[in-house]
């Protein structure tokens, strides 16, 4: 279990359940396994871990319902943890930085919402690209590659002033997004 805090901190806890057989007799356990504490004390909005193919693990009632197909659980296994103000990719298990970007140093910008979208080629049905796209506070749509964390595309979306269309935006795993464009109407 991956837990951000609105500090910048991240705790990692290992739960451990008991066989289905053996649940009345013991308890379900939760241990702290580490702690990483960002240096820019930003609130932590998005954590994901991929897979070796830069895949994001899908949950694991998708993969009991058929919805998603099983992870590649063969190694080299990496998480990305998104703050306002940065995204920075971890190894695991020993959790040592490998690629970041800054956006408010870069842009000004915070990021209000970030989604992983599969990009689907128009010339060629087979080749999928699964990016990281985030929603700024003053309505742009960033695109980046994963792992590197290169930006590929900024458009504006949302005018800067429609502040509750960028808090109540989402993003589909196909590349569609929501937001509200009255207290009661999806554009």
């Amino acid at each position: 279990l991956w837990a951000g805090t609105n500090a910048g901190t991240v705790y990692i806890f290992q739960i451990t359940l008991p066989a289905s057989d053996k649940r009345d007799a013991e308890q379900v356990q939760c241990v702290l396994g580490k702690e990483i504490q960002l240096k820019h004390r930003a609130p932590v909005i998005f954590i994901c871990v991929i897979d070796r193919n830069a895949q994001p693990l899908p949950a694991a009632l998708e993969v009991q319902h058929e919805r998603a197909k099983a992870p590649d659980m063969t190694g080299n296994h990496q998480v990305l943890i998104c703050s306002e103000e940065q995204f920075k990719m971890f190894s695991l298990p020993s959790l040592k930085a490998h690629h970041k970007f800054k956006l408010t140093a870069t842009d000004g910008a915070k990021a209000r919402r970030i989604s992983f979208v599969n990009f689907r080629s128009k010339s060629d049905d087979r080749y999928v690209e699964n990016d990281l796209v985030c929603l700024t506070n003053i309505g742009d749509v960033q695109v980046f590659s994963v792992p590197p964390l290169r930006r590929q595309l900024r458009a504006e979306c949302i005018k800067k002033e429609n502040v509750s269309g960028i808090i109540s935006s989402v993003f589909t795993q196909s590349g569609e997004g929501f937001f509200l464009s009255s207290p009661s109407e999806f554009v």
